[in-house]
């Protein structure tokens, strides 16, 4: 598809308000694959990345105050033309959080991240580094010095599917088609954390509203979800029979339970008190499937990381899902829990066990409804955070007794370690696979490869419009 839309949201079927054409000739490489949106000062507020690798800047209100019927784009800046920079697909362009809408990147496939600034690109000063290794090329002309990236990150990732900034803006995440995520501290780009897949490329990646957690779906099918206190994925999401192509936090159902935060209002609890935080994720893929996730967290003050060494961990991961899962997914899950029983009993209950343990045979585990849970109408995995790390061994001493530094990707979990919850939502809403969710305070939109976009109303201004009717 070698165009793109704008629509307004008033009616059940929309012709476009306008429809633009970035490459005329059918040409293989020549249509967008991605886009971002910020407002600007100086109007210039579309950048638009193109499968051939270059970056379009554009304003959204010229287009949109432009003659009628016309599809040729207002282009304002064309960077990275002829692949001076970079050969490859343009996979992601994100605007830099606090610069105003004065910097942007573009992630390339090759594992390149280059960033534009533009003043650089509007007054002709470049100075930047080039990526002239790859394309053996020099800027030789006042032209492309002008549109040269002020800086360039390249990430050993076998290239880049997509990227997302935390909220606060010092850490970019990256996902990469060797199927890690990185994290990267910006605006250094040195890589300080991350994980892997369980099998496959990572698609897509994003961030929590408090950048607590980062979440990933990918040829896996499942959606991950990675702590930033723990460093370690905490949960998986298992409800997509295929790819998943797009993940997003649903920043006005995200709240902390334990407190009187609103909506996406997720503060802290008094000090010394268990804080319960919900999260809501949503996700989308290949198999024209939108799943949405309520996880809730259970972070504990006196828990002590024995990786990080930080005060404050997860005590417990679980999920608002009525679907049953196996209370107990490895041995060493299942021991943590014995040990668990065995701490809350008594001395002759605890003698009485073993008793029966030797003549009996094992212990049988209790459901994920039962009272070890916490809360009746929740499902919880049998992967007790707070329980495992009381069996986590010490790191490792070197030959002359100093810590050695763990890997800043963390690898993958079995199967059969793995904590995974069910969706509280899955239903299929295109016929073709799903390429995109959005989620808006009034309603979530999606859209499929076949460029169909659907709006799907909140609960409460569905009952809302019906009252209105009503009267």
């Amino acid at each position: 598809m070698l165009a793109s839309s704008v629509v307004q949201l008033d009616t059940l079927l929309q012709d476009p308000l306008c429809s633009l054409i970035f490459n005329p000739i059918a040409v293989r490489d020549g249509y967008p694959c991605c886009h971002a949106y910020c407002p600007a000062r100086d109007g210039l507020d579309l950048a638009v990345g193109i499968a051939n690798g270059e970056v379009i800047l554009m304003s959204l209100r010229s287009q949109l105050t432009a003659q009628q019927g016309s599809t040729r784009p207002i282009v304002a800046a064309l960077l990275n033309a002829d692949n001076l920079h970079d050969q490859t697909r343009c996979n992601a362009v994100l605007w830099v959080p606090k610069s105003s809408g004065m910097q942007f990147l573009a992630a390339h496939a090759s594992g390149s991240i280059l960033v534009y600034k533009k003043g650089g690109v509007a007054s002709g000063e470049g100075g930047g580094k080039l990526l002239s290794q790859l394309s053996g090329l020099s800027s030789s002309s006042s032209r492309t010095s002008s549109q040269a990236p002020c800086q360039t990150i390249n990430v050993n990732g076998g290239g880049i599917n997509d990227a997302a900034f935390s909220p606060d803006g010092s850490r970019l995440a990256v996902a990469c088609r060797d199927g890690t995520v990185r994290l990267l501290d910006w605006p250094n780009g040195n890589c300080v954390g991350g994980y892997s897949s369980y099998y496959g490329a990572v698609l897509c990646v994003c961030w929590s509203p408090n950048g607590a957690l980062v979440a990933s779906g990918g040829e896996d099918d499942l959606v991950a979800v990675y702590s930033m206190t723990e460093r370690q994925v905490v949960a998986f999401g298992e409800g997509h029979t295929s790819y998943v192509c797009r993940v997003a936090f649903d920043h006005w159902v995200c709240q902390d339970t334990s407190s009187s935060a609103g909506p996406a209002g997720l503060a802290s609890a008094p000090a010394g008190q268990v804080q319960e935080k919900l999260y809501r994720l949503g996700s989308v893929g290949q198999d024209t499937a939108m799943c949405l996730w309520d996880l809730v967290m259970e972070e504990d003050p006196a828990v002590v990381n024995t990786a990080t060494g930080q005060v404050g961990g997860l005590k417990r991961v679980a999920s608002q899902s009525q679907v049953n899962i196996p209370s107990v997914s490895s041995n060493a899950n299942l021991a943590a829990m014995q040990q668990q029983q065995q701490s809350d009993s008594t001395a002759g209950l605890l003698s009485q066990q073993r008793n029966s343990f030797s003549e009996a045979g094992p212990m049988v585990a209790p459901a994920a409804n039962s009272s070890m849970s916490g809360t009746k109408d929740r499902t919880t995995s049998g992967n007790l955070l707070g329980l495992l790390k009381q069996q986590q061994q010490p790191p490792s001493q070197g030959s002359n007794g100093s810590l050695q530094q763990q890997a800043p990707v963390a690898p993958s979990l079995p199967r059969s370690e793995m904590t995974l919850l069910p969706p509280v939502m899955q239903h299929r809403i295109h016929m073709e696979p799903v390429s995109d969710i959005l989620f808006t305070e009034e309603a979530i939109f999606t859209a499929c490869s076949a460029g169909q976009i659907k709006c799907w109303l909140r609960p409460e201004l569905v009952e809302q419009l019906q009252g209105n009717e009503s009267c």
